[in-house]
Parts: C-alpha cells; structure tokens; sequence
C-alpha cells in the first residue's frame, strides 16, 4: 500500500490492471460455462426428440448419450470432445428418423 502522494499513481495504474484481468477471465469463465450449457441443453433436446420418436433405447443413441453426457460431466469438461460427441448423437438420431 503506497503512503506516499508520488507512489499512488503507480499504485492506482497496477490496480486498474489487475482489475481488467479479472473481469478478462470472468467473462472467459462465463463464456465457457454457457457453452457447455448449451450441449447440455442441445443433447436433452436430442434426447427429447429421440423419445417422442419411441428411439431413445436404441442401443447407438444409447451410447452416444452416455458417451456425451459422461464427457459432459466431467471438470472440467473437453469442450472440442463434448461438441463431437453431441454432433454424434445427432448423427445417430437423424439416421435413425430419416427413411
């Protein structure tokens, strides 16, 4: 803590740095938790869908769901990998509800 007049400008400069990173990582933190929000969200959709088409056992969506949702679960959770294993459930949901 400065006590001198000459020591607070400095001291006031390093604060207002310290300050920018913090909200620099807080909205890094919160862009990262709304993203793995929305594959949560995006995969219960998925599943929804997969239900209302009487699929949710079949045994590849099955397991593209429990692959998806354990990655999901970690943390923290490999974002890259959660979104290709929610892709892949697509995937499997769409060839399996189209003729």
């Amino acid at each position: 803590m400065p006590v001198t007049p000459d020591a607070i400008g400095p001291y006031l400069q390093r604060l207002d740095r310290v300050s920018q990173a913090l909200e620099i990582a807080q909205h890094a933190y919160a862009a990262a938790l709304e993203e793995h929000q929305q594959l949560v969200g995006l995969l219960e959709a998925y599943v929804a869908k997969a239900r209302a088409a009487g699929l949710a056992d079949h045994p590849d969506l099955a397991a593209s769901e429990q692959a998806a949702r354990a990655v999901l679960a970690r943390s923290p959770a490999p974002m890259s990998v959660a979104q290709q294993l929610v892709t892949t459930y697509q995937t499997w949901l769409i060839k399996e509800t189209t003729p």
